[in-house]
């Protein structure tokens, strides 16, 4: 019977794995109780004899910090929920290259547009696709078609068929 620890945060997980391991459990029970697999156990295991239950903190790994800070970030949002048109641009869809030019000019940091839609979803929007339709679209044609053109075609297939 194995009963998993899943609502527990990664590090809850990784100190409760130490705690039983502290105590004596064996790795299957702790396998069992905790639902993390042998390999990590073992993993952990080695991480607490080199430098005891703290080295199973999960440590910040880094990577690059933003290039916007809160301020500018609270400004950007501002812009784009102002539209394009008031920034300037012909219809009022923004565009990935459109942010990258609006974050250069306003703040003089350069974005890739192929990491807009990123920094996007971490400010909380997210890549919305519009339905365009022409404008020559008549819904009487439409209608009219469904109702004969499609019959015909649907007929002369059972025919063939």
């Amino acid at each position: 019977m194995r009963t998993t620890t899943s609502s527990l945060s990664s590090t809850a997980k990784r100190i409760l794995v130490g705690e039983l391991l502290e105590k004596g459990y064996s790795v299957e029970e702790i396998m069992d109780i905790t639902g993390v697999t042998e390999h990590t156990v073992y993993n952990w295991k080695r991480k607490i004899k080199q430098g005891g239950i703290d080295a199973l903190n999960v440590k910040n790994h880094g990577g690059a910090l933003p290039k916007l800070n809160e301020l500018q970030t609270e400004e950007l949002k501002t812009i784009l929920q102002t539209g394009a048109i008031a920034y300037g641009f012909q219809n009022d869809r923004w565009c990935a290259k459109q942010i990258a030019q609006v974050i250069k000019e306003k703040f003089n940091v350069e974005y890739h547009h192929r990491y807009i839609p990123r920094l996007m979803q971490r400010l909380g929007y997210s890549y919305q696709k519009p339905t365009t339709q022409s404008q020559k679209r008549s819904q009487e044609k439409i209608e009219h078609w469904r109702k004969y053109t499609l019959r015909k075609i649907k007929k002369r297939q059972k025919m063939t068929a």
